[in-house]
């Protein structure tokens, strides 16, 4: 038996920005660069590991709304183009880089980067949702999933049905492009609230993480700390992220990927040359942007950055990579004493970390699985595993949390985004009438999850009030319900089910929209300022869409126009029934 278990739970997800017509918006670069920079990189270090016979198992969740464009022809053909628009950029920066020889290797490099990823790309098919499903069949991943649009479901469950079909829509995106049920439930925002796991257990996972704070402040304390899950009164089990190796890995000052050796990811050509020498990677008028060329290195806190040396960043990566083993089989040796089953660590991490955010992650990750599996003192598994082996967990439930800041919910119910939840809730509690109004829909069966609790904030009517200083965890104040808009009726105000192809299809349509709508994305980057206009843009346009569709199926009038260009618009979710808005 080794001494200390290690699982490396992986979170791949973007939010759903593809936009119907001829040409790529530039949102859509978000999932172009995570292709190319993350998931083809990640591909690449899983297949090398099970060609040279590494024992070491991954677990990764793969949202439902990253599936459906990864299975989208439109935009792994909009995907392609771009990879070849970089190859292109990247052979014209080869000529203009000839009289600076180390900026020409860099250039070199590049060009034939993008060369051997596009050749990577075709030679799949441009099918990489086959490539994880094959790597786990091998028992290189054990994959798990997550809310259907990421929507945070602490603060959807205000409304439980809203929380209930997020997270059922989402393993039935899991079962339809994978063909098994998840092994575990990545809880979007590792938020989670007493009950939620009820709802997991509903679609078969047996797992899901949460945040340290979460474990530690169960309702009984837990025995072993963080080196050990717990199995909630279901025996759904969670895992709680491991602090010291979050912290080596995320925190800004202390984490590997500050490092004055690696490359420096917001020093890119694409804020450096003029539009015109960028062609079609150009950013769009009076905006900048990244392309995904970068020769620069951190170097430290100075904006007069080095250039970059891909071989001392790789030699620096293996360093991290041997120094975090040590650490954990460090961590687990302290722990070990008290414990009657060797001490586990959960090191969860958004998957777009490695290769996009942090260049060389992909080395340092395929270089801890390969010196754990030489150590003989940390084995690399999946939480599915350490179930298989240890059955008997201690009983307990954690407390309400997440990893945002503060511990609690304000990184996305606060000042700046208090507007959107009254109108998630109301639109939520209209889409009950709305799915009635389906014929056949079905009653997805088990009963709601508990009510709300947010940390330092009272949203009441169409209104919000943000009380109080800055919330932290622990300060706890009820998210109250919201009353019906204008916009709209109330689900006892529709009429009763009318035959009519039309009306269906609105209603399906209404529940992308509202779907679309909830995802925590968009308060997270209203939040931090982060194409905060766009994510703004994508709530309202979303729930204005939502208004019409209720408004039409109301009336029983859809325009066959209007309805056709919605869908064409927000398309995902081609199975969805809405009978799981349904108490």
């Amino acid at each position: 038996m080794s001494a200390a278990y290690l699982s490396l739970v992986l979170h791949a997800h973007l939010p759903y920005v593809r936009r119907p017509g001829a040409a790529a918006s530039f949102e859509e670069r978000w999932l172009f660069e995570a292709v190319i920079q993350c998931y083809l990189p990640l591909l690449r270090v899983f297949e090398g590991l099970l060609r040279d016979g590494v024992r070491a198992r991954f677990a990764m969740s793969i949202s439902p709304t990253l599936a459906e464009m990864l299975d989208d022809a439109l935009l792994m053909d909009r995907c392609a183009r771009h990879l070849a628009a970089l190859s292109d950029l990247a052979a014209r920066e080869v000529g203009r880089t000839r009289a600076d020889a180390r900026l020409h290797r860099l250039a070199l490099a590049h060009r034939d980067e993008f060369g051997a990823l596009a050749a990577d790309f075709e030679s799949r098919g441009r099918r990489l949702l086959t490539a994880f499903a094959a790597l786990r069949d091998a028992g290189m991943l054990d994959l798990a999933t997550t809310a259907a649009t990421h929507g945070h479901l602490p603060l959807l469950n205000e409304v439980p049905p809203a929380a209930r079909a997020q997270i059922r829509i989402g393993a039935a995106v899991h079962r339809r492009v994978f063909g098994a049920a998840p092994g575990g439930f990545w809880p979007p925002e590792l938020a989670y609230q007493p009950g939620l796991e009820r709802e997991f257990a509903a679609v078969g996972a047996r797992w899901f993480c949460v945040e340290t704070h979460g474990l530690l402040h169960a309702d009984i304390r837990p025995h072993y700390g963080t080196f050990a899950p717990v199995a909630c009164p279901n025996g759904v089990a969670a895992f709680a992220r491991d602090p010291e190796t979050a912290r080596r890995v995320w925190d800004a000052r202390e984490g590997y990927p500050g490092d004055a050796w690696y490359r420096e990811y917001h020093r890119d050509i694409g804020f450096e040359l003029a539009p015109e020498d960028l062609g079609s990677l150009a950013a769009p008028p009076g905006t900048r942007g990244p392309t995904g060329i970068k020769y620069h290195r951190v170097t430290g806190r100075v904006e007069d950055k080095r250039l970059y040396e891909p071989a001392r960043a790789a030699a620096t990566a293996r360093e991290h990579a041997a120094d975090f083993v040590r650490r954990v089989a460090t961590r687990a040796a302290a722990a070990a004493p008290a414990m009657d089953r060797p001490p586990h660590i959960c090191a969860p991490f958004d998957a777009e970390l490695f290769g996009h955010w942090w260049h060389e992650g992909p080395v340092w990750l395929g270089e801890v699985a390969r010196l754990a599996a030489g150590s003989g003192a940390v084995e690399l598994l999946t939480p599915s595993d350490y179930l298989e082996r240890h059955p008997r967990l201690q009983r307990a439930t954690p407390a309400e949390s997440s990893w945002g800041a503060g511990g609690g919910h304000e990184t996305w119910l606060n000042e700046s985004t208090a507007w959107i939840w009254p109108q998630l809730h109301d639109a939520a509690r209209r889409m009950e009438g709305m799915a009635r109004a389906v014929p056949h829909a079905r009653c997805p069966g088990p009963g709601r999850a508990s009510g709300i609790t947010v940390s330092g904030i009272t949203v009441s009517g169409v209104g919000c009030q943000v009380s109080g200083r800055t919330p932290t965890f622990g300060r706890r104040l009820s998210v109250l319900g919201s009353r019906p808009s204008a916009l709209g009726p109330r689900p006892s105000d529709l009429g009763p089910p009318a035959p009519s192809s039309l009306r269906d299809r609105a209603v399906r349509q209404a529940a992308r929209c509202l779907l679309l709508a909830q995802a925590s994305d968009w308060a997270f980057m209203i939040r931090n300022d982060r194409a905060a206009d766009f994510a703004a843009r994508m709530v309202r346009d979303r729930l204005s869409e939502f208004d019409y569709l209720e408004d039409a199926v109301r009336r029983d009038r859809a325009d066959p126009r209007r309805l056709a260009s919605i869908e064409r618009a927000v398309p995902l979710f081609a199975a969805l029934d809405p009978g799981v808005f349904l108490d």
